[in-house]
């Protein structure tokens, strides 16, 4: 996964599914998510998604205080 797209990810901000991307994020960034599987056909968190969010974000905090 790109840098963009694990910020686009981490930017979506909350781990809810059918949470979406901000209108600012390009297309390409949303295409390689929906590609993975972490976004759906709407745009939309999906379980896989939010499960990748919490994988990274573990990963950060980890980073943080380790």
């Amino acid at each position: 996964m790109s840098a963009a797209a694990r910020t686009a990810l981490m930017d979506i901000g909350t781990m809810r599914q059918g949470s979406t991307c901000g209108p600012a994020t390009p297309s390409a960034v949303v295409a390689e998510l929906k590609s993975f599987g972490f976004l759906g056909e709407g745009g939309g968190l999906t379980r896989r998604g939010s499960l990748e969010r919490q994988r990274i974000e573990d990963e950060q905090f980890e980073e943080m205080f380790a």
